[in-house]
């Protein structure tokens, strides 16, 4: 309710890639009469070590929303992380507390990854708005949103000749989205190598009713309904390592379970499942870069 209240009125910038992906997602009416609703889970509000809007240290039971949804906590984590230390703009590594003992987290968590190196002016934008190594951070009731930092974003945004802009009230935004919610894209188990990203590797798009080759495109091109597969190859312990947040040893494997629910927010009733109507596979990644090169500015 408290974030509700903070943003009611407020519009921002969004540039028309991310308008449309979230323009996808929502109610809709399947070709044959079902309406289904995605369902997305409650804004994260556990702190860890003091950093908000997160679910919690991964584990079974939240792997899947850090691995497919914006968690804010992890880029909370990386922000904090980046105005750390003696050199805080060097490119570095950097463990996160996410991360379970003898596992560490890798880019497959949203808003994880390697810092690289940042110029000053970057560094004192980010103590502007209020982001310290010893302070905490001011944000709505624990979600990690700041309104303050939102609001700079979205002006800097307003600033990009690249893409078309749309003012966005987040709040406002209509309940309807694309049927290319209904399209399953599939994961060639044969080529996940483990530097391999689900996100951008070889697909197969399916559905059980026909749908248009430019829902199959919206759907793939913005992982609407991307399940994950483990490779067939490598040791056991790395064989999910192109959709799991965490990586894992022989010494500390996968807790038993980890694996067989990576699928579980793929919630569509199971006849939406059945492969019926098949499409060439294509790499994602490529596909989805070819998109968005078609939203540039001429």
């Amino acid at each position: 309710m408290r974030v509700y209240q903070a943003l009611e009125d407020k519009t921002f910038h969004v540039p028309e890639p991310i308008f449309l992906a979230l323009k996808s997602l929502g109610k809709t009416i399947s070709k044959t009469g079902d309406t289904l609703v995605p369902t997305f889970p409650d804004i994260p509000t556990t702190r860890v070590d003091d950093i908000p809007g997160t679910l919690g240290v991964i584990g079974i039971e939240n792997h899947n929303v850090y691995e497919e949804l914006p968690v804010i906590g992890p880029t909370i984590e990386a922000l904090r992380q980046r105005v750390s230390g003696e050199n805080p703009t060097n490119a570095r590594a950097y463990g996160s507390l996410l991360a379970p003992p003898g596992t560490t987290a890798n880019v497959n968590l949203q808003g994880f990854a390697r810092l690289s190196f940042c110029r000053r002016e970057a560094l004192a934008t980010l103590h502007d708005l209020g982001i310290e190594e010893d302070v905490q951070f001011q944000n709505i009731h624990n979600t990690g949103i700041s309104y303050q930092i939102l609001n700079f974003v979205s002006e800097y945004l307003s600033t990009t000749e690249i893409f078309k802009l749309y003012n966005v009230s987040v709040l406002q935004m209509p309940d309807t989205g694309s049927t290319g919610q209904l399209i399953a894209a599939r994961p060639e188990p044969t080529e996940l190598l483990p530097d391999t990203r689900a996100g951008n590797t070889y697909v197969a798009m399916q559905s059980m009713t026909a749908e248009s080759a430019m829902m199959a495109g919206v759907s793939e091109a913005f992982g609407l309904n991307q399940f994950k597969e483990n490779s067939l190859d490598g040791d056991e312990w790395t064989r999910n390592a192109s959709w799991s947040a965490l990586n894992f040893t022989q010494a500390h494997p996968a807790p038993p379970g980890y694996d067989d629910n990576r699928n579980d927010r793929r919630n569509l009733p199971n006849r939406y499942l059945e492969r019926v109507f098949y499409a060439a596979g294509d790499w994602a990644g490529d596909y989805r870069k070819m998109v968005v090169d078609r939203l540039v500015r001429q």
